[in-house]
């Protein structure tokens, strides 16, 4: 009886996945896409391309340009030149020397400049949140959240508790041997 009990059971799924299937109809809807910056051999246009169609292979980047995109939409945004192995080591090197006038600097400096961009960002927070989503292909409550707000919180931190938690600490040679010691004074 078990036998014939699998066979009704396995019958009646596979009539029941039948039954739905008939439900699903046989067009799929499709999405047109405009297409009009593609040339006929597939290729994009530079000057009018909207939407981003990537090359087949592996490309060289003879005119050492890298091509920029919209994440979100593929939008074709412009060629920007591309740096070359010294151009970013003058630039890391320019980094190291404005790290090290930053280290002199002393806290209410800092404050200062804290608070300065703590006012820029609050004054240009749409233009900011504009640039994150493009770049990111976030949505604008997404940048808002996830760019201004944070970055706002930290530097209202840091200006509140940055001086006390930000202050450089000395460790002892032996900490151990200090805490071993204070039982004997």
């Amino acid at each position: 009886m078990a036998f014939w009990w699998t066979l009704i059971v396995l019958a009646f799924a596979f009539a029941i996945c039948r039954f739905l299937l008939m439900l699903i109809p046989p067009n799929v809807p499709s999405i047109d896409i405009d297409a009009s910056d593609e040339l006929d051999d597939g290729s994009q246009t530079q000057e009018s391309g909207f939407i981003y169609i990537p090359p087949k292979g592996r490309t060289q980047q003879a005119d050492r340009k890298v091509k920029c995109y919209e994440a979100a939409t593929k939008n074709y945004l412009g060629c920007f030149p591309a740096l070359t192995p010294a151009e970013v080591k003058d630039r890391v090197a320019q980094a190291r020397r404005a790290q090290k006038v930053w280290a002199k600097s002393s806290f209410k400096q800092r404050r200062q400049f804290l608070r300065i961009l703590l006012k820029y960002i609050i004054e240009h927070q749409k233009l900011i949140c504009e640039i994150s989503s493009r770049d990111t292909g976030k949505t604008m409550v997404d940048a808002s959240l996830g760019e201004i707000m944070t970055t706002c919180e930290k530097i209202t931190w840091l200006l509140s508790e940055g001086e006390r938690w930000l202050k450089p600490e000395y460790r002892y040679l032996f900490p151990a041997f200090d805490y071993y010691f204070s039982f004997l004074v």
